[in-house]
């Protein structure tokens, strides 16, 4: 009996080894598995954020050099091509304040129906304060005041004193989709020169979308009601891009914007865009 007892002890201890071998495998697996989507759904979140970054409107302390070229068809059949070299430093708390400088320089190439020359210099310098207020689970609002000024080498690349107050707020649905929605309202003041007086309030709703592999698109509806004219008009802008390092400090973009109704079809026809971004930190 003991010797029967000793050879079943034998046989069984192995087997039981496996069996918790087979467990901690599991175990480990399972912990892996864990760590591994943890691990993605936070590169997924990031990756949302990064996209809402440079799409939404703006509180960051991300400074930007963007270069971008444009094409436009006005009414009357007349077009503009447009070479602009945008940086913009900025400086504050992420994402709660910044105080942003853009400091453009443009080059148009008016079509041969407007008879105009071609024109370049540095184009109306725009300060803005952000502020935002409140933050909570995927809801976010901001308050902005941002002033352009007339300060264009060339009147032709140029704008009016603009000052213009901005309220955005936006909320995301998960770690792919952004809804958010800008209100802004621009109004030209002081001496208007040769430039036609502003005086308009926008909507600006827009869907981001943070998509695999570093991609992005963004559906934006700009409507505009001016005050000077009580006309309102309506664009539609589609936005598609990619990340192209590592850091996502590089970004490549299309544009295309359309008008919806007759009004805005007098100012845009058609808008086709190309932009180069690099971000960085101070």
């Amino acid at each position: 009996m003991a010797t029967w007892r000793r050879t079943a002890a034998g046989l069984v201890a192995p087997l039981l080894l496996l069996a918790q071998g087979a467990r901690a495998q599991e175990a480990a697996d399972g912990a892996e598995m864990t760590t591994r989507e943890a691990r993605e759904v936070d590169h997924g979140l990031r990756h949302f954020l990064d996209v809402m970054e440079i799409v939404d409107t703006p509180v960051y302390s991300r400074n930007m050099l963007e270069t971008k070229y444009e094409w436009t068809e006005k009414g009357a059949g007349a077009s503009m091509g447009q070479i602009m070299f945008k940086p913009v430093f900025a400086w504050g708390v992420h994402r709660e304040f910044a105080i942003r400088v853009e400091a453009p320089v443009e080059t148009i190439y008016p079509g041969p129906a407007s008879g105009q020359p071609a024109a370049s210099g540095f184009a109306s310098l725009t300060t803005t304060f952000f502020w935002s207020f409140f933050e909570h689970e995927g809801l976010r609002q901001s308050l902005g005041l941002e002033l352009q000024w007339n300060t264009a080498t060339n009147p032709a690349v140029g704008a009016p004193w603009i000052i213009e107050p901005v309220y955005g707020i936006g909320y995301h649905v998960g770690h792919w989709l952004g809804l958010t929605l800008e209100v802004n309202w621009q109004k030209s003041f002081g001496n208007l020169g040769t430039y036609l007086p502003v005086n308009t309030l926008q909507f600006k709703p827009t869907a981001t979308f943070a998509l695999p592999a570093w991609w992005y698109a963004s559906v934006q509806d700009k409507i505009s009601w001016s005050f000077e004219n009580r006309n309102l008009g309506q664009l539609l802008k589609f936005t598609a891009g990619r990340f192209l390092t590592q850091g996502k400090t590089v970004t490549l973009a299309v544009e295309y914007e359309t008008p919806l109704d007759p009004v805005a079809a007098q100012g845009v026809v058609m808008m086709v865009g190309i932009l180069l971004s690099y971000f960085y930190s101070w």
